[in-house]
Formats: structure tokens, sequence, C-alpha cells
């Protein structure tokens, strides 16, 4: 990882890579199941359901793959979401947000607000203290100074709303302090606008016939997630990698050959080489 001012941080290759390497394999901090696949997929660790699945034992609307899926999930998020799903199915990335907040823990994040009052952390952060934790999540960029003032009020609106869920649910405990609940509140903007450039979908793959001519597939989206580690990566629109995904673990390969030093590349919207194919099939379809 490297610094510079006009770029920020970003990913260099450390040695000579080839073709299919795989450079990175992270799990999320945290992700969000989309509502359109509660019935297919485990609301914890997103692996696609057997016929036996194990259910919420409060809410008839999540199902797990397993018991301990269904514990980790209780025990870390979904005790607090579990009777606010309507509201949070509304908010969009945003419940993601939320999400960060309670996978990080109430105790973490009021230790972390003194850690980084105390040692602040510096914009060229070391390749030697980058891990996957809350902190990488944290010092992710949010773009503020881009955002338009009105998406700004509606992300804040939205950040007060799941400050008011977190109080119902007492969150903060039956005494909560005016200062925690700044913090979260600031924490759940601050988390809303970093998802608009740093969300990541995670997506599997499912075919479908096309005029009964030939089997496509398609990239179908199943749910959001915050991988700091990726996140690092600037955009191009002919990216040196290609991502994919083992339920909700993100596997990153080169896509070509490159040279120590080289900067990796993601592509953050549609992959030109994609666009043509698409455009070729379509060509010859008319």
């Amino acid at each position: 990882m490297l610094y510079d001012e006009h770029q920020g941080r970003f990913l260099t290759a450390a040695r000579d890579i080839e073709m299919g390497d795989t450079l990175i394999a992270e799990r999320p901090f945290a992700s969000v199941l989309l509502p359109k696949s509660y019935k297919t997929h485990c609301h914890h660790c997103h692996t696609p359901l057997d016929l036996v699945t194990v259910p919420c034992q409060e809410c008839i609307d999540v199902r797990y793959c397993s018991k301990t899926c269904q514990v980790i999930s209780w025990r870390r998020y979904h005790h607090i979401e579990c009777p606010y799903l309507n509201i949070l199915h509304s908010v969009g990335v945003a419940h993601l947000s939320l999400r960060i907040v309670l996978v990080a823990g109430l105790k973490n994040l009021l230790d972390f607000k003194k850690d980084v009052t105390e040692a602040p952390c510096p914009d060229n952060l070391s390749v030697h203290s980058y891990g996957s934790g809350y902190s990488e999540v944290f010092h992710l960029v949010t773009h503020f100074e881009d955002m338009d003032v009105t998406d700004i009020f509606q992300y804040a609106m939205t950040a007060n709303l799941l400050l008011w869920i977190l109080e119902e649910a007492e969150f903060f405990g039956l005494d909560p302090s005016p200062d925690d609940k700044d913090l979260i509140g600031g924490l759940l903007l601050r988390h809303t606008m970093q998802l608009v450039c740093n969300g990541y979908a995670i997506t599997e793959v499912q075919s479908c016939n096309v005029y009964d001519i030939v089997m496509n597939e398609d990239q179908v989206r199943v749910a959001t997630a915050i991988y700091p580690t990726v996140s690092l990566c600037n955009h191009s629109c002919d990216p040196n990698i290609i991502s994919s995904f083992r339920n909700n673990v993100l596997v990153v390969k080169a896509e070509k050959n490159l040279k120590k030093g080289t900067e990796i590349y993601n592509c953050y919207g549609p992959h030109h080489k994609k666009n043509f194919s698409q455009q070729c099939f379509s060509f010859w379809l008319v």
C-alpha cells in the first residue's frame, strides 16, 4: 500500500504477479443480505440455502444455513434489527451503516473514540499497520466535499432514523449518555456517506435461457458489504483484477500479468469488455 496527496492510499503489486494469481481473499467487515434473497440465502453468511433451514426464533423473515450462523447473527446484530426490518428495508444502503455499528459494538466504538482522539490516523497509514478491523473501515474516504448538500441532508435524516432505532432497542442501555448518542449518530452518517463510494455488491452467477437459443449467465446481486482492503483499489474502466465471490468472501485475482510496483485497479462500474461483448451479442440477435 502506498500514499500520495493526489490519489490518497492505493495498492500496488509487491512482486511480479501472473495472470490468474489470487491477490486478495477478504471477508466483509459487515454485510447486509438483500430482502429479495431472504428466502434463498443465509441471513448471516449468504450461503445459498438447502431445503432444511434454521429460522430466527423471533421473526418469520430471515433464515440461516446453520444454528451457528443463527446464534452469531442474533448476538451481533439481529437482536437489535429484528423488530425493525420493515423500516430498515426502506433505507437502502444505509442499513449497512447500522450493521457496521452493531458489528463493531458500543464498547469498542467508545474505546475507538478515545484511541483516535489520542492518536489520529495519518493519511499515509503504513501497510504494516493495516488490517481488516473497524479502524480500517472508519478511515475509508467519504468524499463529503464532493456531495450535494441535499444528499447530505438526506443521509443525515436517515442516520437520525437509525439512531432512533438504536435508542428504542436500548443499544445504549437504560440511561444513554448524550455524548454516546452524538458519537454513534455521527458514525452512522459517516458510514452512510462512505458506502456511497465504498459499498460492494455481493453477487452470484445465475443462468437463464435467452430466446431459447443460448444459456446466458448473469451476475445477480445478493447482498451489500464493506471490504476495507479491496476498497483501497482505485477505479479504471480497464482494470487489471477480476473479482468473484465464495458466499460472502471476496476473491480478487489478477486479470493480466503485473510487474512489481504496478498499481492495482478495480472497476467500480460496468466493465468495458463486458459492455462490448453484450453489444456484439445484441447485434447478432437482431
